[in-house]
């Protein structure tokens, strides 16, 4: 009896231990698989990034403080990028918040050398925050950094163009807040300029849908953009087309 009381507690043992074991072996399946989903987010920005500033060398990967680091060129202002990449629901919904308090965290630490002068906050496939208008630029007040959030990204239909833009808003924030320009003055220019390029943005996303299914060029619409880039405080990318002369 002894003997039969002994194998069955060690039986016990084993079977609590294989069951500790296949919790450890899920949570690391789930773990894997959601680094998995957040890294392709993550090359996906990268990537769109990269095509819209493509002469642009310091646009990188990183880690620990935001996703992606942004040095503007022939600066040292840099602008952090956090992606996220849930399916559903809302980012600040998520993690009880943890999210948002992680991004305004990070775009103020110095672990990279100094801390981020703006930051974009991403979200792939769900709002950030219903309560907060997708890129729609602001000031942090405690650290006077400014940050903009973006809806649904991967909605956008030509994601290079969105994220030229997208950077350039950024820049004409920078621009201002380090300006010792009137507040109620920076703010009025920028809501003018901002309405402006969103209500462009809007109409360039929608017709590019159309020209990707085989509708007109868009030569017009992507000027305009331009025209906003440069009124930002941007460079624009996309050279104009001269019109040539013709022979009296």
């Amino acid at each position: 009896d002894n003997i039969q009381e002994v194998v069955n507690e060690n039986v016990q043992k084993l079977d609590d231990l294989h069951h500790k074991v296949d919790i450890l072996v899920n949570k690391e399946k789930k773990v894997n698989t959601s680094t998995a989903i957040g890294q392709e987010g993550e090359s996906w920005v990268l990537k769109a990034i990269q095509e819209a500033f493509p002469n642009n060398s310091k646009i990188i990967l990183v880690s620990g403080v935001g996703d992606i680091s942004f040095t503007v060129e022939n600066t040292n202002k840099r602008i952090m990028f956090e992606v996220k990449n849930y399916q559903r629901g809302t980012v600040k919904g998520s993690n009880k918040g943890s999210d948002i308090e992680k991004f305004f965290s990070d775009m103020q630490q110095t672990k990279l050398g100094d801390r981020y002068d703006a930051a974009v906050l991403v979200s792939l496939h769900c709002p950030v925050d219903r309560d907060t208008p997708s890129m729609y630029p602001m000031v942090h007040k405690e650290s006077q950094i400014p940050y903009m959030y973006i809806d649904n990204a991967r909605d956008n239909a030509d994601s290079s163009t969105f994220f030229k833009c997208c950077v350039n808003v950024m820049m004409f924030m920078i621009n201002h807040v380090d300006s010792n320009q009137d507040p109620e003055e920076r703010k009025k220019t920028l809501e003018d300029a901002l309405q402006k390029t969103i209500k462009l943005q809007t109409k360039y996303q929608e017709h590019r849908k159309w020209y990707n299914s085989g509708k007109k060029p868009l030569d017009e619409m992507k000027n305009d953009l331009d025209d906003m880039y440069l009124h930002l405080g941007g460079t624009p990318q996309t050279p104009r087309k001269t019109p040539e002369k013709r022979n009296q």
